[in-house]
């Protein structure tokens, strides 16, 4: 059922997006954007403002809230929200081929192919822009896999069939990830050198379906932040200058926004 009738006072929305807002705009002016720099450098600094708001405006605030008052907080932003969401498995019949299915021979199949299926492939692309490693991609890809094994009695949506786990996720979707992603990067000869857990229970526990905007926003955000944070590290190393370590804000932020979300999460 919605969320209605809540004993809580968190403010007016407006002035939160207005505060924002100005926030935004002042970054633009004194943030300093560290490593990541050239003609785009304004970009970074609302990039590196933006991932600010995120923590301070949204992140920090849901973890002093109880779960109903943080899901009631997010229905200023869309009133869909607030509602809770049904506990989907994926593992309930693995059957590929089903003749006798109502909906067609390979129903169980097409059932799978949701917008998760185009998350991983746009997930795992992304990551491997920032790794460009195979083997390290592949293991985190296999890593990953197993963990939703082991958590799967926490979130229902990880109960999945061994050939969604093994053939449709890791062979198909994130190996086509990871190899459009190294294509990529030796066509463009990039050289600048990212949180899925965190995604699944803030999802599940603030009642964000999976296709929800909210979720697509945090993505490209940490896709943005997490390659600035890679490229920070990886001059800080270059450099070896100790005195930088507090100029690189992305990593540290970066590295902030996932213990607050652990914490939201905790």
């Amino acid at each position: 059922m919605p969320l209605t009738m809540l004993t809580t006072s968190i403010g007016s929305p407006s002035a939160t997006i207005a505060l924002a807002v100005v926030f935004l705009v002042v970054s633009v002016c004194v943030l300093y954007h560290g490593a990541v720099s050239g003609v785009v450098s304004a970009m970074w600094r609302v990039v590196l403002a933006l991932l600010i708001v995120y923590i301070g405006l949204l992140l920090v605030f849901i973890l002093f809230q109880t779960p109903d008052d943080a899901r009631y907080f997010l229905t200023f932003y869309d009133s869909s929200l607030g509602v809770s969401l049904p506990e989907r498995t994926y593992a309930e019949d693995c059957r590929i081929y089903t003749p006798d299915h109502p909906d067609g021979m390979f129903a169980h199949f097409m059932d799978k192919m949701d917008i998760f299926v185009t998350s991983h492939l746009v997930g795992w692309f992304a990551k491997a822009l920032i790794v460009r490693d195979v083997w390290l991609l592949n293991i985190v890809s296999i890593a990953f896999e197993l963990l939703e094994y082991t958590l799967e009695c926490q979130l229902p949506n990880f109960g999945e069939c061994w050939w969604d786990h093994w053939i449709l996720d890791f062979a198909v979707c994130n190996g086509l990830g990871i190899y459009f992603g190294m294509l990529a990067c030796r066509y463009f000869n990039l050289e600048w050198l990212l949180q899925e857990l965190n995604g699944f229970y803030l999802k599940t526990i603030l009642w964000i379906p999976p296709n929800h905007s909210i979720n697509i926003m945090r993505q490209c955000l940490y896709a943005f932040c997490g390659a600035a944070a890679i490229k920070e590290i990886y001059h800080f190393l270059q450099s070896n200058k100790t005195s930088s370590i507090g100029s690189n804000h992305f990593s540290w932020l970066v590295f902030t926004a996932l213990i607050v979300e652990t914490l939201i999460v905790i």
